[in-house]
């Protein structure tokens, strides 16, 4: 509801979705790539590092 009441166009809600959509794609396609780069021991503060990574919030 909330991406309709900043919409200026038409088309921005589609464009919003397909945004979010390919952010659901991207994630596990890094985290894979990232698990195979590092040795078994070294897979949870990888995986952790990258949690926290994709939580953080730029501020301007």
């Amino acid at each position: 509801m909330f991406v309709y009441s900043i919409s200026w166009a038409g088309w921005v809600p589609y464009a919003l979705a397909g945004c979010s959509i390919f952010g659901v794609f991207v994630r596990p396609s890094i985290y894979s790539i990232a698990s195979k780069q590092v040795g078994p021991n070294e897979q949870v503060p990888l995986l952790k590092f990258l949690i926290y990574v994709s939580t953080q919030r730029r501020t301007p």
